[in-house]
């Protein structure tokens, strides 16, 4: 091992990308567990639907914001492809839902018992403000996963994950940089 380098390990990696994995894939699946079965015509439904989405996006953010920061320091240009259009597609079914839950409140508003309507508006109101900053973060993560596999260099022929991924790069022109460390003097 180079000296100011820190190898991470297979295991290491697939533990980190592991966790992004459970942060992403249990919260939607206790949403679709818990809103079974789907009901799309029906407005309680659709509100009970959208406001359990707000109050479980955040934790899948959280996930996706792990994995790209992981596909971005160990380089692995394809999973940050696949993060970045998976991010952007949360974003656009976000910019479907929201206006549909609008809708949908407007609906239940006027069903809403008079002493009850203040908290259904403030409830509704906070759900909305988690899928809108949820819209730009999924939206500036996935723009910005796109940008940053755009400039990684195209890997050639080798899918191989590299296994000298490194916290600190050596400095080019040191001997430990040079192919096969030898100097050409």
């Amino acid at each position: 091992m180079n000296q100011g380098t820190q190898p991470f390990s297979k295991p290491a990696v697939a533990g980190i990308y592991f966790v992004a994995g459970l942060l992403l894939f249990f919260p939607i699946f206790d949403l679709i567990t818990n809103t079974l079965p789907a009901q799309l015509g029906n407005v309680q439904w659709r509100y009970g639907f959208a406001g359990l989405l707000s109050g479980f996006l955040h934790t899948p953010l959280l996930g996706m914001l792990i994995a790209t920061l992981a596909a971005t320091f160990f380089r692995d240009r394809t999973v940050l492809q696949i993060l970045a259009a998976v991010s952007v597609v949360s974003a656009a079914i976000l910019l479907i839902v929201m206006p549909l839950f609008i809708l949908d409140v407007l609906e239940l508003r006027a069903t809403t018992p008079p002493e009850r309507v203040a908290a259904f508006q403030a409830g509704a109101l906070f759900a909305l403000f988690k899928h809108f900053t949820a819209t730009i973060a999924f939206t500036l993560l996935g723009v910005g996963a796109f940008k940053t596999a755009g400039a990684m260099p195209r890997d050639h022929g080798s899918r191989k994950r590299r296994p000298d991924a490194v916290l600190v790069k050596p400095r080019k022109g040191s001997k430990s940089h040079r192919k096969g460390g030898d100097s050409a003097e």
